[in-house]
């Protein structure tokens, strides 16, 4: 087989296609690094015929794993590294271990021989775990002095010394289910938090490295406006600056043009923090999303809801929104968004509120696919556009 020429710039090289035919045009000891983050078994679908992560067993995903792995090993540099990021699941409450049986199996039967007629193979460096911090509403199970119950690490924070024993279920080295003693609760303190108070007498509080969209400039003509958009760390926010909270309008998008780093930020912020309405869910939507799709069905000329529905296709997407975490000083925290391209108080209180439909939708639903917040994804047609729009939407994924 022929070998792709590899760049020898930092310009990125994107192969689409089969995991394993895409290897094979690799040249042999070329890469330093890999990473890469394969889907978990059995947890989500991305639509595609033979995809992985939709074998039958956990043992046929793990054969298959191994069989990458091959090719992997050839291409790698003999100093090169190999970081696998993969999860594990459960069958009847059962831990399957996929990630220890994959590196298992890896260093067991993979080997190849070398120009030096030496034979090699994997070597298990380390095991890298996500270290993640709970919030204080997290919920957990625990035996309080012989009781079980469902508490929040909060409340357990609060009134772990009224018991004299609580414990934890947990799994043993052996695999075992077996409960341990808790010692002690630390508290870290609480994170910086901004508050920035808006001339409409909304009070948003958030901590200084979240994300706003804010308005540099003026709104354009009709009411059209011209993307001076940016998404600003909240901590950087200067007086007089504006929240883009305005009441309906769309941006100007350019459909039919060269897309640059701005819409590839979008894109990417919504992978991030977005969600589809479809039609076939439109009734689970929020109090205000449902609001802002009746007012557009009714500006569309349709008697109601149902009307318009009804002459979209059964998957159409009806429309985007966009989550922010926000507080209120009256009311405290609130199950709000910001949803992309409308704002408006209603009777359930402030709801910070910007949606969208139409033209929009149909942008985002081009390149970003999946049915919830869950499992949403990249469709290829992103990896047809620029370098500058692919730059964005990294960006806009990392800061969402």
């Amino acid at each position: 087989m022929d070998y792709i020429k590899l760049p020898q710039d930092n310009i990125p090289l994107v192969l689409l296609g089969d995991v394993m035919q895409g290897l094979k045009k690799i040249p042999s000891e070329s890469i330093s690094c890999i990473v890469t983050s394969p889907p978990y078994w059995n947890l989500r679908d991305y639509y595609m015929p033979g995809q992985i992560g939709h074998e039958q067993t956990p043992e046929e995903y793990i054969t298959k794993m191994v069989e990458i792995s091959k090719e992997l090993l050839r291409i790698l540099k003999k100093d090169g590294a190999y970081f696998l990021n993969i999860g594990d699941t459960y069958i009847d409450k059962g831990l399957q271990m996929i990630p220890q049986r994959v590196a298992y199996r890896m260093i067991n039967e993979v080997k190849m021989i070398c120009k030096n007629k030496k034979k090699v193979g994997w070597l298990l460096r380390n095991q890298i775990i996500w270290y993640k911090c709970l919030t204080g509403d997290t919920s957990l199970f625990i035996k309080a002095d012989g009781k079980y119950q469902l508490t929040t690490i909060s409340e357990l924070y609060n009134e772990l010394n009224s018991f004299r024993e609580v414990l934890l279920p947990t799994i043993s080295k052996e695999g075992k289910e077996i409960w341990v003693k808790v010692k002690k609760l630390f508290s870290n303190g609480k994170a910086p938090v901004k508050k920035i108070v808006l001339t409409s007498g909304l009070i948003i509080k958030t901590t200084e490295n979240h994300y706003l969209p804010v308005l540099k400039g003026t709104q354009a003509k009709s009411n059209r406006l011209y993307f001076k958009l940016q998404i600003e760390k909240v901590s950087n926010l200067k007086e007089g600056e504006h929240l883009w909270l305005n009441t309906h309008f769309n941006i100007d998008l350019p459909i039919g043009k060269q897309k640059d780093y701005k819409y590839g930020y979008l894109v990417g912020f919504f992978l991030a923090e977005g969600n589809f309405i479809y039609r076939k869910r439109f009734n689970k939507c929020s109090n205000f999303s449902m609001y802002a799709l009746k007012r557009w069905a009714l500006e569309k000329g349709y008697s109601s809801v149902e009307e318009y529905l009804k002459n979209r296709k059964e998957k159409e997407i009806v429309g985007i929104e966009l989550s922010c975490g926000i507080k209120d000083e009256k009311k405290g925290y609130l199950d709000n968004f910001i949803h992309l391209f409308e704002f408006k108080q209603h009777k359930y209180g402030n709801e910070l509120m910007l949606v969208s439909y139409g033209e929009v939708c149909n942008f985002i639903g081009k390149y970003i696919g999946g049915d919830t917040s869950h499992n949403k994804f990249l469709k290829n047609d992103v990896f047809n556009t620029s370098i500058k729009f692919l730059n964005g939407v990294l960006q806009g994924f990392l800061d969402g």
